[in-house]
């Protein structure tokens, strides 16, 4: 399972939304497309409320390893069958390998059209979406809102009041991040 921790920001139905520090791994990630990032540099999500988690509990959020596999097999294997398909009927009717070529373009573009609405209809199923499997409410591990890394509240290097919330750093360079630039929350 892939997991990460977050905030609740919102509860619809059994629906949280889920706000997550943004991390550098991020940019690798074959589920970034269910994530929605915000102009803090935070992944804004929405995962399925099983445990009840109230507004502002920081709660830790998984996502089968399955789905993360099927939406890759899906993401970079299905456009590439469609530009196959389109070279080959296209190049069948007309025997042009350019005009061929160009029909791959289309079915390529199509593709795109088609993972869309397959990306709309799957993520409505329950079992496509991210899960809230741990509510951390008295746990002493905070959240570093610079790097998203986990931190023990204890020991934390630098702390910082911040608009009546404390907040925890892993280093002095996070720290001095957050001062510098105040968009992180």
């Amino acid at each position: 399972m892939v997991e990460d921790i977050g905030k609740v920001t919102e509860i619809k139905n059994r629906i949280a939304t889920v706000e997550i520090p943004q991390k550098t791994t991020c940019s690798g990630c074959l589920a970034k497309g269910i994530c929605f990032p915000n102009a803090a540099g935070r992944n804004i999500i929405e995962a399925e409320n099983i445990l009840d988690a109230k507004k502002g509990d920081t709660v830790k959020v998984s996502v089968r390893t399955s789905i993360s596999l099927k939406a890759g097999l899906l993401l970079f294997i299905l456009p590439v069958v469609f530009f196959i398909a389109g070279f080959l009927l296209v190049q069948i009717f007309v025997n042009s390998e350019l005009a061929g070529f160009g029909g791959g373009i289309v079915f390529l573009i199509g593709s795109f059209f088609f993972l869309k609405f397959l990306n709309n209809k799957i993520s409505k199923g329950a079992g496509f979406k991210p899960i809230i499997t741990q509510i951390l409410r008295d746990m002493k591990s905070y959240i570093d809102p610079v790097c998203g890394m986990e931190i023990d509240k204890e020991t934390a290097p630098a702390v910082c009041i911040y608009r009546g919330e404390k907040y925890y750093f892993c280093n002095s360079n996070c720290y001095e991040k957050f001062i510098k630039n105040l968009s992180f929350i």
